[in-house]
């Protein structure tokens, strides 16, 4: 389902040193797999999954996305089989029409379309069915502006509409780190119930621990733009988040990052 080939990418701005993001990657990812990111900042968790959406083209080595060579297929064209949901519930829907219309245009998305042709009773009809499936009340308030909706309900709608065409793939790029514990919690509940039921092929980016090692099937670990661990299986069920924080702790105490480690921990990533 997807297939990153040694792909490299390297940012360059003026007066500082070049940053080598992704360095020689290679990572085959199967149909239906679900498998989390971990890593500190910079460790290219971000950028690979920008690299599988067509945010940029790679400097060398190919992206196989469901079996075709997407290697320099734009953004755009992409999105036609995967659906993304960022850190910002702000980010991903139009906070100036309704949650109707939202739902609409994520339905329509790369087809032609007229809107207000679109919005049809019918619509509504099935847009209430699969909002009451998200347990917040979003059903009843389809004309509502979804400006005026909470991050919570906003980062669900944005999940619903990355799903609602049931993509090939699905990006989560750490889009619980911005929610308050208990709104998180609803958000993974309600992202493994739609992982689950549509059978998505699934890349998450976390900073928590905890998460990489309880959510999905597979746990990748990267560290200044390369993988340096690929857990599944038996070996994940046996991994601790204990044994995770002491391997990123070896990697970084020449680097002086012990102060982002300790941070972790205090946030609960432990």
């Amino acid at each position: 389902m997807i297939n990153l080939d040694r792909i490299t990418k390297v940012f360059e701005h003026s007066g500082v040193d070049k940053v080598i993001a992704l360095n020689s990657v290679s990572i085959e990812i199967k149909e239906s797999e679900f498998v989390t990111i971990i890593g500190t900042n910079g460790s290219g968790k971000s950028t690979l999954l920008n690299a599988i959406a067509g945010k940029f083209i790679c400097d060398s080595g190919n992206v196989i996305l469901n079996s075709k060579n997407v290697t320099i297929d734009p953004e755009y064209k992409r999105a036609n089989f995967i659906g993304r949901v960022f850190q910002n519930p702000f980010t991903g829907t139009s906070p100036n029409l309704s949650i109707f219309e939202n739902l609409r245009i994520a339905e329509l998305r790369g087809k032609p379309r007229g809107l207000k042709q679109g919005l049809t009773s019918s619509n509504r009809k099935h847009y209430k069915k699969i909002l009451k499936k998200l347990e917040i009340g979003l059903e009843d308030r389809l004309d509502a502006t979804v400006g005026l909706l909470s991050g919570g309900q906003r980062q669900a709608l944005t999940l619903l509409m990355a799903t609602i065409r049931e993509p090939k793939i699905l990006l989560l790029d750490e889009h619980t780190a911005a929610l308050d514990p208990k709104t998180a919690e609803q958000i993974i509940k309600l992202t493994k119930k739609i992982v689950e039921e549509s059978h998505l092929t699934t890349v998450m980016v976390t900073h928590s621990m905890s998460q990489a090692l309880n959510l999905g099937n597979r746990t990748i670990m990267m560290h200044k733009g390369e993988i340096i661990g690929d857990l599944s299986g038996e070996k994940r069920e046996r991994t601790k988040v204990k044994d995770l924080f002491n391997k990123f702790s070896e990697l970084r105490k020449e680097e002086l990052l012990d102060d982002e480690l300790i941070s972790m921990l205090q946030e609960g990533y432990y």
